[in-house]
């Protein structure tokens, strides 16, 4: 699934929630992902990554052990 660039109105920047109708309908048509497959780069990960990547792992080991 490709990723989705949103571009942001002054209104928008400056704390305010400003919509277009085009916009509205835009986001409406966005599909929604469960379960979403990503793929992991080892060469582009930072730190936080990887400790998220042990994180799910030991979540995963918990949840086929219990």
């Amino acid at each position: 699934m490709g990723s989705i660039v949103r571009t942001i109105g002054v209104d928008q920047a400056r704390g305010g929630n400003y919509m277009t109708s085009n916009q509205k309908k835009e986001e409406r048509k966005l599909p929604i992902a469960k379960n979403e497959q990503v793929e992991f780069s080892s060469e582009a990960a930072d730190v936080d990554d990887i400790e998220a990547v042990i994180r799910a792992d030991e979540a995963d080991n918990r949840q086929e052990n219990s």
